[in-house]
């Protein structure tokens, strides 16, 4: 909760919003994690935008 207290005065976009929400899925869910984007080459695209805010 102390970081959700931190964060909530800081600036945010929809790469963070993302993060953020893989974050509590992979924590608190029985879905499997969300599987890896591939690009033409088989070769994993990785999403280097956003941060979590946990």
């Amino acid at each position: 909760m102390r970081n959700i207290d931190i964060n909530s005065r800081r600036l945010s976009s929809t790469f963070d919003l993302y993060h953020s929400m893989n974050h509590v899925l992979q924590e608190f869910s029985n879905l499997p994690p969300i599987k890896d984007s591939m690009n033409r080459k088989n070769e994993v695209v990785r999403r280097k935008y956003g941060q979590s805010i946990f």
